[in-house]
């Protein structure tokens, strides 16, 4: 086996070797000196060595690193250069992953018929083609590494590296760790207002259609489906979609309902993902006759006002699949993936319902030309965005078409990188999803099509709506016993957080009572007694990690934990050079850690308080269908189990 077959076979990325395997040669030629570490290499087309003293940049370098990032897991380099940097730090044990971006792959088959990479290339060295527009490789990359966020920065790896490229490189890769960082949860607050409105929401829930009763009767009933969404383009497609609207299936997020009323286009469905009352605010309206026919899709965590003002209308309510809906054994209320905006939950709907060609209007991703937010009509107005428009968010991405880039925000790019995920998905069953927003950001994997042709070729044939049938709540007896299990399911829940509150404080009192002890120890004495609270604490977060906790408490705990992971890297990386440095790395670990479970212990003392509170609705409910008695026999049982 030749050297080049060597590193091809280590080398994990099958782009890169793909694109190694059509080269017949490369435009960068080896320079070899007296040291094994003295190896330039010059580009033959512009003449520019990638060093100007390899052996020293190489040494100086590696020097730096082992000072001051010795105990990092993950680097990031921009140009491979010669490797032989990598080759060094990969002796280290620390160093679990070097993640490296080249510029010019015609490099890498200069030097991997030249030197062995094989060993690093199987084991910790990842090579990525800066030029690759592939997101999924990025996001399987950084979603790996991601609690090291905090330690992440890029750096060129010579001089001949430092260029727009990277700069363009590094903003792409921070913009994308936001994203990935959002996707996990950053506020804990806001995952208990879900547990709370959850809970506040099952009589409401068990009263209204299954999600399994909407699939029964509606999935396969339509080919092609046009999603409506608020971006400032919408205004221009309206007329043309109030002219199919009977020939076509049509999902609207909740901000575009009342727009649509507005212009006589009525929705099949209409969608609502939010948990702030602000949404709500959406169906705070009457539109009589007109809401005849329309499925309103809730998630189930809405604003009680969302219900509320819906109170009449065909609602539903449906679990997205997270630990606390599972735990509940409400299964026939869910799951799809309603990740991300409401446009997002709209597509994936969609595709459960069997839609194959899903197409997208309003889905700008992105501020018009005069920095609106929203077309016309809207409810909170064309600007609803906080700040002034000189202070808006300016994310560039690239423009509808192709050409030319369009100004957006974070979070918009977040739910363009879900639409991204949901195509690739979908795309594997035969889905199409088509882009007729005609402006605002590209969403890759999307096919760019003006809406007037994709009327023409999907929605030129009647379409009879009339002949869906309706959706219809189980039967009052089931519903009486999906009740009862969900107050036994949540009441467990109360009572296991109580469990979990006290042995919780039973360890924390224990770990406080052993640190009082340091004080009195020598150094290597109190060193090894640290080292075994620790380990004791390692034990904690172990527990956190069972199916069981995840279960029960997991819900609120993701951001908290995920949020106190990603802090806790800078700890870790602290390099101790003396004994009093390993007792302080030690000490203030083992401090942390102790806060962090008295964070973890009021984190589940209010999930406890709250869902007593966020019961007393199915309680009243359960008395109310003369289930009283069942009721108090739950609250026995678990009493005496206690």
């Amino acid at each position: 086996m030749s050297l080049f077959e060597k590193n091809l076979l280590a080398c994990r990325n099958s782009y890169i070797v793909e694109k190694l395997l059509t080269m017949q040669k490369s435009k960068f030629k080896l320079i070899p000196g007296a040291d094994p570490l003295d190896l330039n290499i010059q580009n033959t087309h512009t003449g520019r060595p990638l060093y100007q003293n390899p052996l020293k940049e190489t040494q100086a370098m590696l020097e730096r690193y082992e000072e001051e990032y010795p105990l990092y897991p993950v680097l990031y380099f921009y140009g491979f250069g010669n490797g032989l940097l990598f080759k060094a730090l990969l002796q280290s044990p620390h160093h679990k992953f070097i993640v490296v971006f080249e510029e010019d792959v015609e490099l890498l088959y200069t030097l991997f018929h030249a030197l062995d990479f094989s060993a690093e290339l199987a084991h910790k060295l990842i090579i990525l083609d800066s030029a690759e527009s592939d997101i999924e490789i990025y996001q399987e990359i950084f979603s790996n590494f991601i609690t090291w966020t905090r330690l992440y920065f890029l750096e060129p790896v010579s001089d001949y590296y430092a260029n727009d490229a990277l700069l363009n490189l590094s903003s792409k890769l921070s913009a994308l760790l936001f994203k990935l960082v959002v996707q996990r949860g950053n506020d804990s607050k806001d995952a208990l207002q879900g547990l709370q409105q959850n809970t506040l929401n099952l009589p409401q829930m068990i009263a209204r259609p299954t999600f399994q009763e909407l699939l029964a009767k509606r999935r396969g009933l339509c080919e092609s489906a046009i999603i409506v969404s608020t971006g400032p383009s919408l205004t221009k497609q309206l007329p043309l979609l109030k002219e199919v609207q009977d020939r076509a299936l049509i999902f609207a997020a909740d901000s575009a309902y009342p727009i649509l009323y507005q212009n006589a286009i009525k929705p099949d469905f209409v969608l609502s993902t939010e948990r702030i009352a602000y949404t709500s605010e959406f169906f705070n309206n009457d539109f009589g006759k007109f809401n005849e026919g329309i499925i309103f899709c809730i998630k189930s965590l809405t604003h009680p006002n969302t219900l509320s003002y819906l109170k009449d209308r065909a609602y539903m309510l449906v679990w997205d699949g997270n630990f606390y809906s599972q735990s509940l054994g409400l299964h026939q209320w869910g799951y799809f993936n309603i990740a991300g905006g409401v446009s997002n939950m709209a597509h994936n709907l969609a595709f459960e319902l069997g839609v194959k060609n899903i197409i997208l209007i309003g889905q700008d991703l992105a501020y018009a030309e005069d920095l609106t937010s929203h077309p016309e009509g809207y409810l909170y107005g064309v600007d609803d965005m906080d700040e002034a428009q000189e202070h808006k968010e300016n994310v560039p991405l690239e423009a509808y078409g192709g050409e030319g880039t369009v100004r957006s925000s974070r979070i918009w790019s977040v739910f363009k990188t879900l639409f991204e995920n949901s195509i690739i998905v979908m795309q594997k069953s035969g889905v199409r999803t088509i882009n007729a927003t005609e402006g605002g950001a590209r969403i890759v994997g999307s096919v760019e099509m003006p809406f007037s042709e994709a009327c023409e070729r999907f929605f030129s044939a009647p379409f009879d709506k009339k002949s869906f049938s309706p959706l219809l709540p189980l039967s009052k007896e089931k519903q009486k016993e999906f009740s009862l299990k969900a107050y036994f399911k949540v009441m467990q829940n109360i009572k296991a957080c109580g469990k979990f509150c006290a042995d919780l404080q039973k360890l924390h009192t224990e770990l406080i009572l052993e640190q009082s002890k340091l004080q009195t120890l020598g150094l290597d004495e109190g060193i090894r007694v640290l080292k075994g609270l620790n380990e004791r604490v390692d034990g904690f977060k172990n527990s956190l990690e069972t199916l069981e906790f995840s279960n029960l408490f997991l819900e609120i705990l993701i951001p908290y934990i995920f949020q106190f992971e990603c802090n806790l890297a800078k700890f870790y990386v602290l390099n101790p050079k003396t004994k009093e440095d390993v007792f302080n790395k030690n000490a203030l670990w083992f401090k942390e850690h102790l806060e962090f479970m008295e964070s973890v212990f009021y984190q589940i003392q209010n999930q406890a308080q709250t869902l007593v509170a966020a019961l007393v609705p199915l309680e009243d409910s359960l008395e109310k269908h003369g289930l009283r008695k069942y009721r108090d026999k739950i609250k026995q049982k678990l009493e005496r189990a206690g």
